[in-house]
């Protein structure tokens, strides 16, 4: 219940640490962290792929729509679906666009972490290595130091069709 509101409030926050925090002077030069955000209201399929390490991968009609919101909305705007709005009432809304609204970004109130994340982040025996895949492993349990900048090639993989995967198979 409410978590309409719960996630646009999430998304908030986020879009205002990066307005706030998202400037920096690095060693290779200025940085400036930007994002664009969607919110959708439905129901997601998910599945936990395994392999050397599990994948979680969200997917169906509702992941869709939440990526094409996030792909309409412009850096540092919140755009959310009708149904998501409708749950929200008019008073954070602020124009349309694409078939969607606009969310007013607010200034997050302080937020303390549990005390449940705070003893999972600080635990090392979490079993969570077993959601990182093999090669960054040893990589990542090196003691943190100084944050390292060096070139890099990324690569996001698109899984095509599985809305009518999802329809005609289940």
């Amino acid at each position: 219940e409410g978590h309409e509101r719960r996630a646009c409030e999430a998304a908030s926050g986020m879009q205002w640490f990066i307005e706030t925090t998202g400037s920096h002077m690095s060693s290779v030069g200025p940085v400036e962290l930007r994002m664009s955000t969607g919110v959708y209201s439905g129901a997601c399929q998910f599945f936990l792929v395994d392999a050397s390490h599990r994948e979680f991968v969200v997917v169906g009609p509702a992941a869709t729509r939440t990526f094409e919101l996030e792909d309409a909305s412009e850096a540092g705007e919140i755009l959310v679906s009708e149904r998501t709005a409708e749950a929200l009432g008019p008073g954070l809304l602020d124009g349309e666009r694409d078939g969607a609204r606009l969310l007013v970004r607010r200034e997050p109130e302080a937020v303390e972490m549990h005390a449940s994340n705070t003893a999972l982040l600080a635990d090392e025996d979490t079993g969570l290595d077993q959601y990182i895949p093999v090669p960054l492993r040893a990589h990542l349990a090196v003691a943190r130091g100084e944050a390292e900048h060096r070139q890099v090639t990324v690569a996001f993989l698109k899984f095509s069709d599985t809305d009518g995967i999802l329809e005609r198979e289940g």
